[in-house]
């Protein structure tokens, strides 16, 4: 089993990092914040195409930021 540690959504809607790849696939998107104070992401409003949010996900992978890993005390 294949586990992958980056954050991508969240749950109220579908947001996605603003990474190059995310933006040349959805130039017209609308951008939000996911909270009062943070950094704008992509809003997906396709979220029915199957196809289209795998493709997504795959394309922009490698683009997303690694998890950063806690020093345990």
């Amino acid at each position: 089993m294949l586990m992958r540690s980056k954050v991508l959504v969240r749950i109220d809607r579908f947001l996605v990092k603003p990474v190059s790849v995310a933006v040349k696939m959805m130039p017209d998107a609308e951008m939000e914040p996911p909270y009062d104070g943070a950094k704008k992401m992509i809003l997906v409003d396709d979220v029915d195409n199957r196809q289209f949010l795998c493709e997504l996900v795959e394309s922009m992978w490698e683009e997303l930021p690694k998890k950063k890993e806690k020093n345990c005390k």
